[in-house]
Parts: C-alpha cells; structure tokens; sequence
C-alpha cells in the first residue's frame, strides 16, 4: 500500500506546483519529502499534511479527487 502521504504530495506537485509542496510543509510542519511511495504514514503526520492540503485546495473538486486519491488504494 502507497504512503497516503506521498500521494498527496504527488497530486500537489502535479496539480499545482513544487511551490506548493514548500507551502504544505510550512502550513503541515511535516517534512512530507521523507515519505515515499512504500513508506509507513505516521498518523499524527497524516492528520497535520490532510488539514495543510485542505487549505491549499481551491475548490470542492480538488479536495474531493484527493479524499478519493488517500482513499483509493
């Protein structure tokens, strides 16, 4: 099973920008480049990176493809 952290920042960086990454680490204080496609999500990091990454969805599409995306896989 995908980090659901590394997919979040995945769909950042593809959606928005590398930018936004940088933005998601200050707002969550999570170093989420450390978390890769096999890595174990720790669940206090999770918590801080999903509520970071609500702010930096812009619309109710956006956030709704990413609960689908943690929820996927």
């Amino acid at each position: 099973m995908a980090s659901r952290i590394y997919r979040i920042v995945k769909y950042v960086e593809d959606h928005f920008s590398s930018f936004a990454v940088s933005r998601l680490i200050m707002l969550s204080g999570v170093k989420v480049r450390k978390y890769t496609r096999d890595s174990s999500d720790d669940p206090q990091d999770f918590a801080k990176v999903w509520r970071a990454v609500q702010e930096l969805a812009k619309t109710h599409s956006q956030l709704d493809e990413l609960t689908h995306l943690i929820n996927d896989q």
